[in-house]
């Protein structure tokens, strides 16, 4: 017992993911596997499901661990629930401090543990089958579409120009039709990640041509739910360009490829959006209309999981998008209400500022579109308290959908109302956000 309170004091007293982590090491050294071993990572990694690569990156001191995976870690290393509840404050204070700092988090782990690993696949062709490089490839790529939600697109690039080359140098590898599908499947599904993250960044030009690379792979693999993926970044793109026509072009053609649950859905709303943006108004409400018809009856599929996707995040996703359709409406007795009724609801889903998602940029996006439905109103008490938690966020989790969102709600906020100080005043922070003033 008094090993244990020692640890936990320990923990009372970590500031830093390297103090943290030699704490975790402290508590593994202290539990030992049914047979008496010291638990390695791949005993780790069999009983939480993270790969042992990933766990390595957080018992060095190299990544903090997102809160879920923290905690299915702390578990599977056998910690009493007083001492997982020490290990968890000390978690979120090492977080709160690195928020205060400002300092990027790298608690992907996915993308730089395959960016770590990639000369390995040489090895893994050398010694095995190409069933188990493509098994092995796919897992790693699955882990960074997933885990691409939870980091600035500046802090994964390299690491993502890394992971794409390594899939694109097995194409020279002779693989049979399947497997060659398989392939096709990851190059484009890395390369939609790629195109991604250019456009998080605003460079619209490579964003534009890593996007046309991934169709071909799409097509290539066979995967209409993958070319549905890649026409929505181009569409979003688009938009944010101030080009509402390509993006309308861009989200149809994806409607036409759609096939899961979930881009049955999304795109649609996607095409809603542009609908509104091009004042087509009724077809954007039958858009929505259609949407939500649909939308009651769907849950996630095989390609949604690939993504990430989950019955409650997918719900989250949803709200998200819808939210956004119904902001671009052109400002009525009718659209506004409703833009800040489906905004509420999207920053209802995402309760948890603390949550490693939640800047990442659909949480964030919903408090803006909520602010924006109040500011169209001239509801400025309402406006500031919505915002706030998003103006807080340091500049490198600013990414081109939060800057253009708060670029609208500057907008709004000029346009509304009486000269008010306080109007002044938030519509410099809203300018030294987006990058305008």
């Amino acid at each position: 017992m008094s090993v244990l309170g020692d640890i936990a004091r320990e923990a009372a007293r970590v500031r830093t993911v390297g103090e943290l982590a030699a704490v975790l090491n402290k508590v593994r050294r202290g539990n030992r596997s049914a047979d008496g071993r010291e638990l390695t990572y791949r005993d780790l990694a069999a009983v939480t499901g993270i790969p042992h690569t990933t766990i390595g990156t957080y018992l060095s001191g190299k990544v903090l661990a997102p809160a879920d995976r923290f905690d299915l870690l702390v578990t599977a290393l056998g910690a009493p629930p007083a001492l997982s509840q020490a290990l968890a404050t000390a978690r979120d204070r090492v977080e709160d401090q690195r928020r205060a700092t400002g300092e990027p988090d790298r608690r992907d782990s996915a993308l730089s543990a395959l960016a770590h690993q990639s000369l390995g696949v040489a090895g893994l062709i050398a010694g095995g089958t190409a069933d188990d490089t493509l098994g092995w490839l796919e897992q790693q790529i699955r882990l960074c579409a997933i885990d691409y939600s939870r980091l600035p697109a500046e802090e994964i690039v390299p690491d993502l120009i890394k992971l794409h080359r390594t899939v694109l140098g097995l194409l020279n590898v002779h693989m049979g039709r399947e497997q060659s599908r398989r392939l096709f499947f990851c190059c484009g599904l890395s390369g939609y990640l790629l195109a991604s993250a250019s456009h998080d960044r605003m460079d619209w030009v490579t964003a534009g041509r890593q996007a046309e690379a991934a169709l071909v792979f799409a097509d290539r693999a066979g995967n209409r739910n993958l070319r549905a993926l890649i026409h929505n970044i181009q569409s979003l793109s688009s938009m944010l360009r101030g080009r509402p026509a390509e993006a309308l072009r861009y989200a149809s053609a994806g409607v036409t490829a759609a096939e899961s649950a979930g881009m049955s859905v999304l795109l649609p709303l996607r095409e809603a959006r542009a609908f509104a943006l091009l004042r087509r108004t009724d077809d954007a409400y039958r858009v929505l209309r259609d949407v939500e018809r649909v939308r009651e009856r769907v849950k996630p599929d095989d390609f949604d999981g690939v993504l990430g996707y989950t019955e409650e995040n997918a719900e989250q996703t949803y709200l998200g998008f819808l939210a956004e359709a119904f902001a671009a409406l052109p400002p009525s007795k009718e659209s506004l209400p409703a833009a800040e009724r489906h905004a509420r609801n999207a920053v209802d889903a995402y309760p948890d500022p603390r949550d490693c998602v939640w800047a990442a940029d659909r949480a964030a996006i919903s408090h803006l579109l909520l602010a924006t439905a109040h500011a169209h109103q001239d509801q400025l008490d309402a406006v500031t308290p919505a915002v706030e938690p998003v103006l807080a966020l340091p500049r490198w989790k600013r990414n081109a959908d939060l800057r253009h969102a708060a670029g609208n709600l500057r907008t709004a906020v000029r346009a509304a109302g009486a000269r008010d100080p306080r109007r002044e005043r938030l519509s410099h922070a809203l300018a030294e956000f987006s990058g305008d003033a």
